[in-house]
């Protein structure tokens, strides 16, 4: 059936958005009709331009670089100032139609990207599991202010991979919308630092548009900081490592995350903290499983993914003050895409008993899977 589409047409991506664009309808469908929250702020500043105002007012007459939160958000206050224009009474309505455009269309770049490094079946099988996965559904899905999120992993999953696209005028696109991503958050920087790695340490085969990328990163990072507010939260080695052990949620069952600000018993603790610790017991196997499979790539590439998402949580708690649950989006996502390719690599191994551990990670992947994400 897939080789019924023409050419030009990739089949498994137009699968892809045929199953991700539901589930993302479905997902999001229960969003709140009022405007609250974070995009509530944005709204209000792009109605009545109200403080504060950016360094670069007199040549942005939209305020689309004045800081939010801290920093500036181009992306977020473009997409409120495209969304406004649907009408105020109807804002809510046209964010959720519009993110759910945008979501189908980021599950089909993360199926591209990784269909190209690995295979198309786990390339569609990311996106899936990006789309399933436990995040915060009425937050992410039908509000504006989250929307750099998956960005950024896409963004991580281009770099790492390396995979960008042929033609001259497409680099050129892709390098300005991922420097409006850089304009928009502050995470990209781990980004930044693994293109300067690219560029000035590993040196070889380095493409000119991880040149060009590093260039304009540079030119909006210096935005950002010209712009950036500190929080003044100082978080100590302890606290930390309290809040990285609450990280274990993303991996439990819904019955065990939705207490996550609770006291839990004994056995409850237990079962938190064992998954995550036979979860990654599993991936250290696969690692060693695939040792004896044809092609080692997957496995580097996996091993950048789990030490970006280590670190992006690390900066994201210690940055922010405490655990925000919506930050665990990207490096959950950084995870389980790290753990398709590793599984991938294992199953192509001649280990006799390399079936075993994949189970067991999409038994854990998918006993996460009821309900809601927790929110603290």
């Amino acid at each position: 059936m897939l080789n019924s589409f023409p050419r030009f047409v990739n089949p498994w991506i137009v699968v892809t958005a045929l199953v991700t664009g539901p589930v993302f309808t479905f997902r999001g469908q229960n969003y709140l009709p009022s405007i609250w929250g974070d995009d509530g702020d944005l709204l209000n500043h792009a109605v009545n331009r109200t403080p504060p105002i950016g360094r670069f007012h007199a040549l942005d007459p939209l305020g689309l670089l004045d800081p939010f939160a801290g920093y500036a958000t181009f992306l977020l206050r473009l997409m409120i100032q495209i969304v406004r224009l649907g009408g105020l009474d109807r804002f809510t309505a046209n964010t959720f139609y519009l993110l759910t455009i945008i979501w189908t269309l980021i599950a089909c770049w993360i199926a591209h990207i990784i269909g190209r490094i690995a295979h198309p079946l786990t390339g569609f099988l990311a996106a899936v599991v990006i789309a399933i996965m436990p995040f915060s559904n009425l937050v992410m899905l039908a509000q504006i202010n989250p929307l750099y999120m998956p960005l950024v992993l896409v963004l991580m999953l281009t770099v790492v991979t390396r995979t960008y696209p042929k033609t001259a005028t497409n680099q050129l696109l892709v390098v300005l919308f991922f420097t409006s991503l850089a304009l928009t958050t502050v995470t990209v920087l781990l980004t930044y630092v693994f293109l300067a790695y690219l560029i000035f340490i590993q040196k070889n085969n380095v493409q000119n548009i991880e040149r060009r990328l590093f260039r304009y990163f540079s030119i909006a990072i210096f935005i950002q900081i010209l712009s950036y507010t500190p929080r003044g939260r100082i978080l100590s080695l302890s606290g930390l490592l309290s809040e990285f052990l609450k990280c274990a949620n993303a991996f439990a069952p819904q019955f065990i995350r939705s207490q996550i600000l609770q006291q839990k018993s004994l056995w409850e603790n237990v079962l938190l903290y064992g998954i995550s610790i036979l979860l990654f017991t599993v991936i250290i196997f696969l690692f060693f499983i695939s040792r004896s499979a044809p092609n080692k790539g997957m496995a580097r590439i996996s091993l950048t993914l789990f030490a970006l998402s280590f670190l992006m949580i690390v900066a994201l708690i210690f940055g922010n003050g405490w655990l925000n649950s919506h930050y665990l989006f990207v490096p959950t996502g950084l995870f389980w895409v790290g753990s398709l390719l590793i599984a991938q690599e294992a199953i192509s191994s001649s280990h006799r008993f390399r079936l075993i551990p994949v189970g067991i990670l999409a038994a854990i992947f998918l006993s996460s899977l009821s309900g809601k994400y927790f929110v603290i």
